[in-house]
């Protein structure tokens, strides 16, 4: 589990959607970036998660993020909560100063 204080970590530069999913997906790949699962049975070992920064086609500067996030398979039987709230975590760490506030 990573504890989040949004008065201690979270910087005032983020005043968007975009740039909170951002911050919240480079915090998780600077401290998860080693972590691995077997997505499928057979298959080969995937970062829980990745983050590339690319140049695309039409010459725009992409951050490119994919995340595998544990539900509680409680999930499928809810009909209150909402799906985010059954995210599980990967495991105990501490955000990083550089990625709290400013």
């Amino acid at each position: 589990m990573v504890d989040f204080n949004r008065a201690t970590d979270m910087p005032a530069a983020i005043n968007t959607l975009e740039r909170y999913v951002a911050h919240g997906v480079l915090t998780l790949n600077n401290l998860f970036s080693a972590l691995t699962y077997q997505e499928l049975p057979g298959a080969l070992l995937e970062r829980v998660c990745d983050v590339n920064i690319v140049t695309a086609a039409d010459g725009t500067t992409r951050l490119i993020a994919r995340i595998s996030l544990p539900l509680d398979p409680a999930y499928i039987t809810s009909t209150t909560q909402k799906l985010w709230t059954f995210a599980q975590e990967f495991k105990e760490a501490t955000i990083p100063a550089a990625y709290k506030v400013d």
